[in-house]
C-alpha cells in the first residue's frame, strides 16, 4: 500500500517543525499524545512492565506517539492497536514508502497516523537522527510517559 504523505507545519512552543503526514482523516484529535521510547533490549523485569502499562493506557484519552523501531515500540503499538487505541508513528528515517505490514488495518481505519520529518531522506536510522526524533517527539508529545 504506497503512502500519500503531505506536509504540514506544527508549531509547538512558538518552534515550527516541518513533517510529512499520512494518514485517514487528518492527524488525530485534540486527545494529548503520550510518548513511548524503547531500546531494544530491555530486561524482563522491565518488559513485563512495559506490557502491563500497555494494557492499561487508556485509549480513549491519549494517542501513543512511537518511533515503531525497537521490538518493545511494535508489541506495545501492537497491543494498544488490538485495544482500539490510536497511534502517531515517526520513525528515525526518511518517510515509509509503505505502509508497514502490521500497521495497515490501523492505518485503513484512521488508528494510525505516518509522520516523517521532511527534510529526511534516507531510510535507514541513525544514532543522531534517533536522539533528535526522540527530542521531537518528547517535544510533541503532552506527557512522556515511558523511556525504557
Amino acid at each position: 500500500m504506497p503512502i500519500d504523505y503531505q506536509p504540514i507545519e506544527i508549531d509547538r512552543n512558538g518552534v515550527q517543525h516541518r513533517l510529512l503526514v499520512a494518514g485517514v482523516g487528518g492527524l488525530p484529535p485534540s486527545m494529548p499524545w503520550r510518548v513511548f521510547l524503547s531500546s531494544r533490549k530491555v530486561a524482563g523485569a522491565a518488559f513485563l512492565e512495559i506490557i502491563e502499562w500497555a494494557e492499561s493506557f487508556p485509549t480513549g484519552e491519549a494517542i501513543l506517539a512511537t518511533g515503531h523501531h525497537s521490538p518493545v515500540e511494535k508489541e506495545v503499538t501492537r497491543i494498544l492497536l488490538r485495544r482500539g487505541g490510536r497511534v502517531v508513528v515517526l520513525p528515525a528515517r526518511g518517510p515509509f514508502k509503505q505502509v508497514p505490514a502490521e500497521l495497515r488495518v490501523g492505518f485503513k481505519s484512521g488508528r494510525v497516523h505516518l509522520l516523517a520529518i521532511a527534510a529526511w531522506k534516507d531510510s535507514r536510522p541513525t544514532r543522531a537522527r534517533c536522539l533528535e526524533r526522540n527530542a521531537l517527539l518528547r517535544e510533541l508529545c503532552d506527557e512522556s510517559n515511558k523511556l525504557f
